[in-house]
């Protein structure tokens, strides 16, 4: 008699590969990059660890597709880079806070424990925060230095997402959100909006242009 037992790869590709990500987004989240092997997650997930290698390569490429970021940082930052730019602080605290919060335990919070500890990460991040999303933003609105900006801008988002949510730091972790977002807000408007110290020659009139009437208060 011919034995049909099913040899471990799931019925269509596409099925098995969403299930294998599932798997690894919670194994990475818990155990960051380099406490995860491919063997922990192909016996999590049921499969052949060569099923894993077969559709991601690597570790790295797992990894890489397991980030699914909650947002798309080309759509999102231009969204909220928009006028009036006085509150263009705010709009990204509560983004990101409300982001946070409704992503607990998936793709930023992998992110964010990986991060200090893995190089590719830290790309991973940096493309996210700055060079795909903020800093485009920024440009396009015609604001001076925006990948300065941007990052010093990611340096709070980045800071206040980890104390918060990986750490879980008091009192930061039991602050209402409302009012981090109110003591965020400023500290990222002044990064993103008001002129930077030591500028450039010219970068101030550039910017004085295109913040006229948007900054008094």
């Amino acid at each position: 008699m011919v034995n049909s037992t099913r040899t471990g790869r799931r019925p269509g590709p596409g099925a098995a590969r969403n299930e294998i990500l599932e798997v690894a987004r919670g194994i990475f989240a818990r155990e960051g990059f380099r406490g995860t092997t491919i063997r922990a997650v192909a016996a999590a997930a049921s499969v052949d660890p060569a099923l894993i290698t077969h559709y991601f390569g690597s570790k790295q490429g797992l990894f890489d597709a397991a980030i699914d970021l909650p947002f798309d940082p080309r759509e999102t930052f231009p969204r909220l880079v928009t006028e009036p730019y006085s509150e263009i602080g705010e709009r990204i605290a509560r983004f990101f806070l409300a982001t946070w919060s409704a992503d607990r335990g998936h793709a930023l919070p992998t992110l964010m424990r990986t991060v200090v500890s893995e190089p590719a990460a830290v790309k991973t991040l940096q493309h996210m925060l700055v060079r795909d999303g903020l800093a485009p933003a920024l440009a396009a609105a015609g604001f001076d230095e925006p990948e300065l900006r941007a990052t010093l801008a990611a340096s709070q988002l980045v800071g206040a997402g980890v104390l918060r949510f990986i750490l879980q730091m008091e009192p930061i972790a039991s602050e209402p959100e409302e009012r981090l977002v109110a003591i965020l807000a400023p500290v990222l408007q002044r990064y993103l909006t008001e002129p930077l110290p030591g500028a450039p020659a010219g970068k101030e009139e550039n910017h004085a242009r295109t913040s006229t009437g948007d900054f008094g208060s």
